[in-house]
């Protein structure tokens, strides 16, 4: 059971005991304080920390770490610039080999709590690269936004509204990666680039057809696009060897635009 400790002057101390699957540190009030379930954003399981309450329920409570008294062993310094505002991972604080422990313990509690299961056997987890191994995905673009004031294109910032300002990702595919800052450019060349929500990516590989783009971009619109605005949707996916596909509606409009 966790442990909370009341220091002179200071917030309480407690000790994580798991990782939920959002990546938070669980841990529990004792009775003085109310004897909630916390999660604590940023927190790892054996962590001594201090908290501080962003959310409260009747049973449990929302944290983010305040101070972090003693550390695991297993935690790392994130290799990402904006790891803790974007909202795109959330586990670069923890080693690889232990995020890979660590979803299986939460797949292993899982079934033993939803459908009393216990395993028989459990085979040796299969991972994949511990950086960009995400090859599909949806990066949110907003224009003049009020709090950024420019054209971003990227995930959201943690329990927000807003698009982060990233110019790089380490769990996106590189040359996904590389064309953050060429999509914010090509956007703001666009006559309707406030109309632009989102663009969604898939990475793949073709191995019968090397010189076939291997990135396919689906651009949603909410309105009409100009032949000067395809003049540069075209130019664009030439440049970057990219397969670019536009979305007017809903997903069923979506339809190939080149090559």
């Amino acid at each position: 059971m966790s442990t909370e400790v009341r220091m002179p002057n200071a917030s309480p101390i407690v000790t994580i005991d798991s990782l939920d699957l959002e990546a938070q540190g669980v841990a529990r009030q004792s009775n003085e304080e109310g004897g909630k379930v916390l999660f604590i954003r940023g927190a790892l399981p054996t962590e001594q920390v201090t908290y501080t309450i962003t959310r409260e329920k009747a049973r449990f409570a929302k944290a983010k770490l305040h101070e972090l008294i003693k550390p695991a062993v297993y935690r790392t310094t994130p290799r990402c610039t904006y790891f803790g505002v974007c909202g795109g991972c959330s586990m670069q604080h923890l080693d690889f080999a232990a995020q890979i422990a660590m979803k299986q313990r939460v797949l292993e509690d899982d079934l033993w709590h939803i459908g009393r299961i216990k395993p028989d056997e459990i085979l040796r987890p299969i991972a994949g690269p511990a950086w960009h191994y995400r090859h599909r995905g949806r990066l949110s673009v907003i224009d003049r936004s009020i709090k950024k004031g420019t054209i971003l294109v990227g995930f959201h910032e943690y329990n927000s509204s807003y698009v982060a300002d990233m110019l790089t990702c380490e769990v996106i595919p590189k040359r996904i990666s590389d064309l953050l800052v060429p999509m914010r450019e090509l956007v703001g060349s666009l006559s309707i680039r406030d109309r632009i929500p989102q663009i969604e990516f898939a990475v793949g590989e073709d191995i019968n057809q090397p010189s076939a783009p291997q990135i396919a971009l689906v651009i949603r619109h909410l309105l009409p696009l100009t032949p000067a605005d395809l003049q540069n949707l075209e130019a664009f996916a030439k440049h970057h060897q990219v397969g670019i596909w536009l979305q007017a509606q809903g997903p069923e409009s979506a339809k190939p635009f080149y090559p």
